[in-house]
């Protein structure tokens, strides 16, 4: 995964092999902006800027190899400049080669990821969507890293959205009742029972009830952040409200609990198992998370801290 700034700088890293062939590794030009995973493969038939760096020449990668480093080649000769190159993961797998065949000689050994984190398959499309930037991604909650997916006409903070050559996804927001500053009634999804916001006496209480019916049961009574609403799990058996930056989930028997410590704009998946929400990881940056329904298990699916996020969306 690559962090791009569109000017169009060839990225190659020198592997080395047993017989002490440096070989240059092409991953492509960088005229992206935003991340992208981007991969090289290593075949010593293929065109520059693959090429023999330096060491004996025979034309053949001679199993194992190691790393040496990444080099950034400028697209033209005019340029200067300094900076710095920030490693996290470093992947290396068994890949077929664009037009066919194996990545190379046949390795002494399988080739192994350098990490436990699970990276998207190429081009695949995850059961999140999210925006940073003017572009679309998407992540999934069994992903550690995202997929760019394209310049946005539409971004993730309504359905659908879309990219500027046309592609586009429906989003899945789930149940969502604004608090008002008297009386909300949000009704759960299958109609069993209603959620009950009542500012008349100054301060919020919450309380549930059977549809229209004048039988209250207490939930919760103090502050409420108000734009976070009231959120139904698409189940009927709980609902989501939020106290400062902390997200509680209550159900209609008038119990609740703190879930999740701090999170912007919970949202239940689909089937009601998982929450996705927005967290911050540094100043003015948040990445996205998932957790189990009941706070547990959170995990970042983003983990890419350079850019804010915003809009993260269940995929239709």
């Amino acid at each position: 995964w690559v962090y791009g700034d569109g000017a169009g700088h060839y990225l190659n890293a020198w592997i080395q092999d047993r017989e002490g062939q440096t070989w240059q590794v092409p991953f492509g030009r960088i005229t992206h902006t935003g991340w992208k995973q981007m991969t090289g493969y290593l075949d010593p038939t293929q065109d520059w800027p693959w090429q023999h760096i330096s060491g004996p020449k025979n034309d053949t990668i001679e199993y194992p190899i190691t790393f040496r480093g990444f080099v950034l080649d400028d697209v033209n000769n005019a340029y200067t400049g300094s900076g710095d190159i920030y490693l996290d993961d470093l992947t290396a797998a068994n890949l077929t080669l664009p037009g066919g065949g194996e990545s190379g000689s046949t390795p002494s050994a399988p080739a192994t990821a350098t990490s436990s984190a699970s990276a998207p398959p190429p081009d695949s499309i995850g059961r999140i969507l999210y925006t940073a930037g003017n572009i679309l991604l998407t992540t999934d909650p069994a992903w550690s890293a995202p997929q760019e997916l394209g310049t946005a006409a539409s971004d993730t903070c309504s359905s659908p959205a879309s990219t500027v050559v046309g592609a586009s996804w429906n989003l899945y927001f789930g149940s969502y009742c604004a608090i008002g500053s008297a009386i909300t009634v949000c009704t759960a999804p299958n109609g069993s029972r209603e959620v009950v916001v009542d500012r008349t006496s100054g301060e919020y209480t919450i309380t549930t009830r059977p549809p229209g019916v004048e039988d209250y049961t207490f939930v919760y009574q103090g502050s409420i952040d108000t734009g976070e609403g009231i959120r139904w799990s698409p189940l009927s058996d709980s609902f989501l409200f939020v106290v400062g930056d902390t997200v509680h989930r209550a159900f209609p028997n008038g119990s609740y609990s703190q879930i999740i410590p701090q999170a912007y704009g919970p949202i239940f998946s689909q089937d009601g198992s998982l929450i996705l929400y927005l967290k911050p990881v540094g100043p003015g940056v948040r990445d996205v998370f998932v957790s189990s329904n009941d706070g547990s298990n959170a995990r970042n699916v983003t983990n890419t801290a350079a850019i804010d996020k915003r809009c993260p969306a269940w995929r239709r």
